[in-house]
C-alpha cells in the first residue's frame, strides 16, 4: 500500500531545499493586510492621544472647569475607608476610625479638628457619604462616613498624581 505524507504546513510555505522565494499567496496577503491594519489602528490612537491631550490642556485652562486636587488630609481619610473596608473593619469609618489609623501609620493622629473640617469638604466634594446610624444601647446617634464610587476614583488619581510628582521631584534631585 502506497503511504501518502500529508503537507501541513500552509500553502506557499512548504518546507524547501529551493531558495527561490515563494510567490506570495492568499495567506501571506492576509497576514500583509492585517499587519497595515494594526499599524493604522495604532496611528488612530495616536490621533486619538493628542486630541485627548488637547481636550485636557483646554479644560486645565479654563477656570471654570478646573477642580483643585485632594490635599494630603483628605487624601488620608479616604485611605482610612478604604483601609478599614479591606481589613474586616466594616466600609464605614467614624472620627475615632480616622484618628486611630492615621495614629497607626504616621505615629500620631490626624488632628480631631482637621479630621471634621475634612470630612465636611469630602461630603461637599461628593467623595464620601454620610451614614445616620442608630447605635443600640447608646443615647443618640453615631456619624459615620463611607466612600463612594467617585471618591474611589479620585483618591486612585490623587495616588498617581502623587507617584508622578514624587518621580518628578526624584528626578530633579538627580
Amino acid at each position: 500500500m502506497d503511504h501518502m505524507m500529508l503537507n501541513t504546513d500552509p500553502p506557499g510555505l512548504a518546507a524547501t531545499n529551493d531558495p527561490r522565494p515563494v510567490a506570495p499567496t492568499h495567506i501571506h496577503q492576509e497576514r500583509l493586510k492585517q499587519s497595515l491594519e494594526t499599524v493604522l489602528r495604532l496611528w488612530e490612537q495616536s490621533d486619538f492621544e493628542r486630541e485627548l491631550e488637547e481636550a485636557m490642556i483646554a479644560l486645565g485652562l479654563y477656570e471654570d472647569w478646573f477642580v483643585e486636587p485632594l490635599n494630603r488630609h483628605e487624601v488620608h481619610v479616604l485611605a482610612t475607608s478604604l483601609y478599614s473596608e479591606r481589613s474586616g473593619g466594616g466600609a464605614e469609618i467614624s472620627y475615632s476610625t480616622v484618628l486611630q489609623v492615621t495614629e497607626q501609620f504616621n505615629g500620631r493622629p490626624m488632628n480631631l479638628a482637621m479630621v471634621y473640617k475634612t470630612i465636611e469638604r469630602l461630603m461637599s466634594k461628593g467623595l464620601l457619604d454620610e451614614i445616620i446610624n442608630s447605635a443600640e444601647g447608646k443615647a443618640g446617634r453615631s456619624r459615620l462616613y463611607k466612600i463612594n464610587n467617585f471618591g474611589r476614583d479620585a483618591f486612585k488619581m490623587a495616588i498617581l498624581n502623587a507617584e508622578t510628582l514624587k518621580a518628578a521631584e526624584g528626578q530633579a534631585v538627580a
